[in-house]
């Protein structure tokens, strides 16, 4: 099986477990879409392969309705269950779809705030290499000032010597 994973784009090895989506038909490691060994075997066991990957769900490929006219619901539902039918008529599917979203969103929150962590990291240590400079900098200023504040006694000291000279 020379296949690659649909969430991380890396080889599938044989001797890694995966699912395949009953849509689009592309497979995905079963960590990669937090798939347990026990949920790989459900759905091997049931003879019931249809999974349906979180990418279908959000192209509104999956709909929640028992009608003729299987409406596709404002927000699907994701990943894994068995059938477009089954979601709304079995909650344990419905329930393992909600808690396969909420997984893969602590997962994203959990790379977003190492991601800021490492962000905020770096800010400090911008932050520390300009405050070195800054200060530097308010030095020179405050010596300029000074020297300034000299010149100009000098500059009226100098005036008034002048004008005490008579020509």
């Amino acid at each position: 099986m020379n296949q690659d994973c649909a969430t991380c784009y890396k080889l599938i090895g044989t001797s890694q477990e995966h699912i395949l989506c009953s849509k689009c038909l592309k497979s995905h490691h079963a960590n990669c879409v937090n798939l347990t060994t026990k949920d790989i075997g459900y759905f091997a066991e049931n003879g019931d392969n249809k999974w349906v990957c979180s990418a279908c769900c959000r192209r509104g490929r999956v709909t929640r309705s028992n009608s003729s006219s299987s409406s596709t619901s404002a927000r699907p539902a994701v990943s894994p269950h068995r059938s477009d039918e089954a979601t709304a008529s079995d909650p344990l599917a419905l329930i393992l779809c909600q808690l396969s979203t909420m997984a893969n969103d602590i997962r994203d929150i959990k790379n977003s705030q190492a991601q800021l962590s490492n962000d905020v990291s770096h800010c400090m240590s911008l932050l520390q290499q300009h405050s070195a400079s800054i200060v530097r900098h308010d030095e020179l200023i405050s010596n300029c000032e000074a020297s300034i504040q000299q010149l100009q006694s000098a500059q009226a000291s100098i005036l008034s010597n002048i004008s005490n000279v008579e020509y």
